[in-house]
């Protein structure tokens, strides 16, 4: 048999996705309740959340769809399904053409340089309008879109199209007609575009072509197989899924035209984990694409990136919402593994390799909120619940917070988290509350200052005492904390010294903890009975606690740099919006239509910024955010937040 063949369905939310991998089972004759959005979230909320996996067999091919979500937030499972596929077919609206979806998840599959043909869906809307998305694509995309159907409308119903390659017309209902006499000048137009893209690609054809040489079916269908495999033009297709009008065509021609997988294996066992599932049933699960000749059931792997043993025990094959178990996987098969421990997202599993498959670079989390449990009960089970929910994602991780101590989870955006909110209360039975997270903001001095104090307490018995000398110094940014001990003599005892030293910890772990400080203990006084760490403890806290006062503290704030990817006709919204908040622009550059800004801005100002983003944008824009330093807080706002 050959290897198998794997089709990412790429669009919009609502574009048809799902229901055209749910119609393509069908076709090849799997029966059953097929769905591809099982989960309770996806059923409550109606629409993908996670990557579903159909496999199929039609005609001798083994084949894998990849059905991903429409909405912009779980975009992670774009990038998943196109890096898992040797193709992907884009799904548009008839009546909305391109949206803002629709161009990021097209730049994802040409990224990964993957051939992506494009269906026009839902031709049987009122308003369906066939030219004018045609136009959209070319107007919006830098790619040669070649036309290969041109819808028959009668009456306001799809009941056919007309084949450019072939130059006939197909009706649904098995009609034999001619091609529609309005349809002639569009049909002349889009073949003479087919012809001269496919003669770019094929040297006989061009002779053909130039010579005016008839040019046949055979030779055509050559080209097209060719020139999509290497992606130097885009077919267009037509279809109305939800009518199940074209769907049969659809698959054949993908049949056609989608090349196999065929990587340089040198016979390994290699496999990639590029999903990642907790089924209720069948616990956690590992989607594997099978790089190596064939995976068998009880195959005994190596995972590279811990070194330890894997067995494989439990292979399933998925149909949307559905499985069954399987006993072996053939080159470019896309199977689900059960009983795996310590599996993580991009792992590499081999028999006899060394060399990790290269993985995707998935776009960082920028939305975060504060999460606490909603109950004691809850408390106990949420760290847990987190840490498997985020195993199985790489847009969304959770991590508590160095200085305001709050548990943060982060996310692709509000909706995001609002899902898997929803998630962990389905899943684990753990309820969260979510809010915005606290600024975490520290302080520092301006200048030097030097001060003693000495503690000094009697109240029968033995008594407390301790006199420290401190010099305390600002560093340069990001310094952190440095601590010298510079007693000579010993005035303190050197068993006292780390008294001193956790007692200015204390006295700089405040609210809004002191950094970038240098703490020189020179000098000081103790007791042979009264002195105690204790003792030189508080004198320690204390004497800081005077420096702090004399040295003037000043508040700081994180910075992030900020990195925003916007077609160019918002370019100037986003800076304006940008400089708004306090941000400083750094740079920007321009490409294929689309804009590179990079700025450095308050955290405190960009802690919504993905809502703002899709705003100002209408949702076309993508941005990336990491923290690069502390900053002085200007008076005037600094006042404002001490204030608080």
């Amino acid at each position: 048999m050959a290897n198998s063949k794997s089709l990412s369905l790429l669009g919009h939310s609502s574009t048809g996705k799902s229901k055209l991998a749910e119609r393509f089972l069908r076709i090849s004759g799997i029966d059953g309740d097929i769905t591809f959005d099982p989960s309770q979230e996806e059923k409550d909320h109606g629409h993908s959340i996670d990557l579903g996996v159909g496999s199929f067999k039609y005609k001798g091919q083994n084949w894998n769809l990849l059905d991903t979500p429409g909405a912009e937030e779980f975009v992670e499972e774009v990038y998943k399904g196109v890096f898992a596929s040797e193709a992907s077919l884009m799904l548009l609206d008839s009546e909305k053409g391109v949206q803002a979806h629709t161009e990021k998840v097209w730049n994802v599959s040409q990224n990964h340089e993957k051939p992506t043909g494009i269906l026009v869906n839902k031709m049987d809307k009122e308003e369906a309008d066939f030219e004018g998305v045609i136009a959209d694509l070319r107007e919006q995309f830098d790619k040669n879109f070649v036309v290969l159907q041109i819808p028959i409308q009668k009456e306001g119903e799809f009941v056919g199209f007309v084949d450019v390659l072939e130059e006939k017309a197909v009706y649904f209902e098995g009609k034999e007609e001619e091609i529609p006499d309005q349809l002639e000048d569009e049909l002349e137009e889009e073949r003479e575009n087919l012809l001269e893209s496919l003669a770019e690609v094929d040297d006989e054809l061009m002779m053909k072509y130039l010579e005016e040489e008839e040019i046949t079916e055979e030779d055509m269908d050559r080209a097209l197989v060719s020139g999509f495999k290497d992606d130097e033009f885009a077919p267009v297709f037509v279809s109305s899924v939800e009518k199940g009008k074209g769907v049969d065509v659809l698959l054949e021609k993908m049949t056609e035209i989608v090349p196999e997988f065929t990587p340089d294996s040198g016979g390994r066992s290699d496999l990639l984990v590029f999903n990642k599932l907790s089924d209720p049933y069948l616990g956690k699960l590992a989607f594997v694409k099978v790089y190596g000749e064939e995976l068998q059931e009880g195959a005994s792997l190596r995972n590279l990136r811990t070194g330890q043993d894997v067995d494989v025990t439990d292979m399933y094959r998925y149909l949307g919402g559905d499985q069954e178990s399987v006993h072996e996987a053939l080159q470019g098969d896309v199977v689900a593994l059960g009983k795996l421990d310590d599996i993580a997202l991009g792992d590499t599993l081999t028999d006899t390799g060394e060399e990790e498959i290269e993985f995707v670079d998935f776009p960082g989390p920028v939305y975060d909120r504060a999460v606490k449990p909603k109950s004691r009960e809850d408390e106990s089970k949420m760290s847990t619940a987190l840490k498997e929910l985020v195993a199985n994602k790489a847009t969304i991780t959770y991590h508590r917070d160095d200085v305001t101590e709050e548990m943060i989870l982060s996310g692709m955006g509000a909706n995001h988290l609002e899902i898997f909110k929803e998630r962990l209360k389905n899943g684990f039975n753990v309820e969260i509350d979510m809010t915005e997270p606290k600024v975490p903001y520290k302080q520092s001095i301006a200048r030097e200052a030097d001060t003693k104090y000495r503690h000094k307490k009697q109240s029968g018995g033995r008594g407390q005492y301790g006199e420290v000398y401190l010099r305390l110094s600002p560093l340069p940014r990001g310094s952190g904390f440095e601590f010298v001990n510079e007693i000579k003599g010993g005035n303190i005892p050197t068993q006292f010294i780390p008294g001193v030293e956790k007692g200015i910890k204390e006295a700089l772990d405040e609210e809004y903890p002191i950094t970038d400080v240098k703490a020189t203990v020179y000098d000081g006084d103790h007791h042979p009975v009264d002195s105690s760490e204790m003792a030189f403890k508080i004198a320690g806290r204390e004497a800081c606690n005077k420096a702090v006062e004399q040295a003037g503290a000043i508040l700081l704030e994180p910075i992030m740099k900020v990195k925003v990817t916007t077609p160019g006709d918002f370019t100037g919204d986003i800076i304006s919006d940008l400089n708004g908040r306090r941000g400083r622009i750094m740079g920007s550059n321009t490409s294929e239509g689309y804009t590179v800004i990079e700025a450095e801005v308050p955290q405190a100002e960009v802690m919504n910024y993905a809502t703002r983003v899709k705003s100002l944008t209408q949702a076309k824009a993508s941005f990336q955010m990491e923290f690069v330093r502390y900053k002085k807080v200007p008076s005037n706002i600094a006042s404002d937040i001490l204030d608080r």
